[in-house]
């Protein structure tokens, strides 16, 4: 592993500097207790795990550091997440991806109000299309969590909740505009009337854009559009029926890479006219029948999703597909008390069917048939609390696959109080990804063709961690160390002619990981957030692209009666990319860059209260991908109610 860095030596300090400043501050509140945070992506049992009875790590991110932080875009906190990157190809609309601890993009399960919302077609989720609410919360859970979900969480699981109507109730509604021709609406209807709980949300997000191209001046505009409904029914004392519709649009104009030969731009992107056109649906409906009060819950849900794109390039058709998922699961949980400890048993199944259609006007017959992917899992997980102290959890899975061999992934994790305020806490699981429709069939015969005979890719690793918590749990600091390796990962291999076809590779994939961690809930109105990962990703021993070896992230909070202020610097280091010009070596490296933003609020009367925002407020100017440009420097005002 590499020396370590000064910024790495100094943040044990960071982390001694959070817990002085807590120390120091009034102790007149009881404030929040940070471990007592219940963490439902954990488990598939109804009732959450308490986060400080789980040994993989977790970041909780509440509502009020979404609302605080302005979030527009889901990807911008998750840069504040220890283990996370982030690559965004161009200016806000464009292709995002999220990689957890140096695995790749599609190895990170994306939910939304317990719905699998990645592209059946593309196989992974595109974050520039998830507008994030003030009323909501995300759950990162890093790690292997293939016992739990089947495939696509080799890296880990990333949640974003939605508010209940009794978690937020009332009418709200926000309007904010800015930097470069944006105008952002939100509306929000929510509550309980007698034994319905409801929340009603929709969202508009317009941008006329920035330049992606380091050469063009094109300006890529955006439009993202989204309604949701949540809806929970208690029948009556023992059954709950659950009900959850989402719709989005996303219209965002993109730039293409000039692959003409002798062109003094080849490889790079250049301003074009493209555009592309993106429409999901999303369902689930659910019932929780609590059999034996406090002692056994059965649930059954089932959700369907169906994902349409379509592609222009100058006003004519370029490229289409369609994704279909429906996915029906049976959940059964058991608790009771016995021998001074609590126990848990969950058996559950899950039944998951997929179909893909690649709709492009010139793919080939087979490139176009509709494919269908069929599977089944069985689990069981057990968990153990005994004395406060200990937690002991265990997950075996067995996935059966019409296409591929059945696999069995695993999972064990720990967490011992050591003291009232240390915690040591250790998990070890594995994961698989089936390969995607595209990589299995392709979606071009003239750029990518598919390789029917892939397989699964297969992953195994491990953790542990050290936590210290103080002031009734308000301060949490951490340092935490993972491993783990992938086999048979899917790669793209270059023919002479340039037409890429994908292959498993012979050599393992090896990450590593450092995490530092530490948050404060003071008096006074102040919190802090701080994350830092050092990470070594490396294949056949050289540096995998696009995964920055430092990534670090500090926010400085304040809210007072009627105004509240906000700093979060994210530090994003250099990293290796691809190159596909003609100019320098097939990979090269991107520098780092530092992200400022600020931002304040002021309430004017009891229900009126407006905000503005500074992004990027340093000027910096980079690149998360090789040749396109990302933003400069942006503000925004905005007004919000709440009734």
């Amino acid at each position: 592993m590499a020396p370590v860095p000064t910024c790495l030596r100094l943040l044990p300090l960071l982390s001694l500097s959070i817990v002085s400043m807590a120390a120091a501050a009034a102790d007149s509140q009881t404030g929040d207790e940070l471990l007592t945070q219940l963490v439902v992506t954990a488990t598939r049992a109804p009732s959450g795990v308490a986060l400080q009875d789980l040994g993989s790590a977790v970041t909780v991110l509440q509502a009020q550091q979404l609302r605080t932080r302005q979030v527009r875009m889901l990807t911008d906190v998750l840069r504040d997440v220890p283990g996370v990157a982030v690559s965004q190809a161009g200016p806000g609309g464009s292709v995002t991806q999220v990689r957890l601890r140096g695995t790749e993009s599609n190895h990170v399960l994306v939910m939304v109000d317990g719905m699998d919302v990645s592209d059946p077609f593309f196989g992974e989720f595109d974050f520039a299309g998830l507008v994030a609410d003030d009323a909501a919360r995300v759950e990162v859970l890093r790690g292997q969590q293939g016992a739990l979900y089947g495939t696509d969480a080799i890296g880990g699981v990333i949640h974003y909740i939605s508010l209940s109507g009794r978690e937020a109730p009332g009418v709200s509604g926000r309007l904010e505009g800015g930097a470069f021709g944006t105008v952002d609406a939100a509306a929000r209807w929510a509550g309980v009337d007698g034994t319905l709980d409801y929340a009603l949300s929709g969202g508009l997000r317009h941008s006329d854009g920035s330049p992606s191209s380091r050469t063009g001046t094109r300006k890529l505009g955006q439009e993202n559009q989204n309604l949701s409904g949540r809806f929970a029914w208690e029948a009556n004392d023992a059954l709950q029926l659950r009900a959850v519709l989402r719709w989005a649009r996303s219209q965002v104009e993109f730039n293409q890479q000039d692959f003409n030969w002798g062109s003094p731009t080849y490889g790079a992107v250049i301003d074009s006219d493209d555009r592309s056109d993106t429409r999901r649906l999303q369902g689930l409906v659910a019932a929780d029948w609590r059999t034996v009060p406090g002692l056994w819950t059965q649930s059954l849900s089932v959700q369907g999703m169906q994902a349409e794109r379509e592609s222009q390039a100058q006003g004519l058709r370029s490229g289409a597909s369609r994704g279909i998922r429906v996915k029906g699961s049976y959940v059964s949980t058991l608790q009771w008390q016995g021998l001074g400890a609590a126990h848990q048993l969950v058996l559950l199944a899950d039944v998951n069917q997929e179909r893909m259609q690649n709709l492009q006007p010139d793919s080939s017959l087979e490139q176009g048939q509709l494919h269908q992917l069929h599977t089944q899992g069985m689990a069981v997980q057990y968990r153990l609390l005994w004395s406060e102290q200990v937690a002991v959890a265990a997950a075996l899975r067995h996935d059966h696959n019409e296409r591929f061999a059945d696999a069995d992934t695993a999972q064990l994790q720990a967490s011992w109080h050591v003291t009232k305020a240390l915690r040591l806490r250790a998990a070890a699981g594995s994961g698989i990804k089936n390969p995607t429709t595209t990589e299995l069939f392709g979606y071009d015969p003239l750029t990518f063709v598919g390789n029917p005979s892939l397989r699964p890719e297969y992953s195994r690793g491990w953790e542990v961690a050290l936590e210290h918590s103080a002031l009734q749990g308000r301060v949490l600091t951490g340092i935490g160390w993972s491993q783990s390796r992938l086999r048979d990962e899917i790669y793209t291999v270059y023919s002479p002619s340039f037409v890429a076809s994908p292959a498993n590779r012979s050599s393992l994939s090896r990450q590593r990981m450092l995490e530092l961690y530490g948050q404060a809930r003071l008096d006074g109105g102040w919190s802090l957030d701080a994350s830092y990962g050092h990470l070594s990703a490396r294949e056949n021993n050289i540096a995998e692209v696009r995964r920055p070896p430092q990534v670090g992230s500090v926010s400085v909070a304040w809210q007072g009666a009627a105004t509240g202020m906000h700093a979060t610097l994210r530090y994003n280091g250099s990293t290796d990319d691809y190159n596909f010009t003609d100019n320098g070596p097939p990979i090269v490296r991107l520098g780092g860059y530092s992200l400022l933003q600020l931002g304040g609020q002021w309430r004017i009367t009891p229900r009126w209260e407006v905000f503005g925002r500074l992004e990027n407020a340093l000027g910096a100017q980079y690149e998360d991908v090789y040749t396109y440009r990302m933003p400069g420097r942006a503000a925004y005002i905005g007004i919000r109610s709440a009734l």
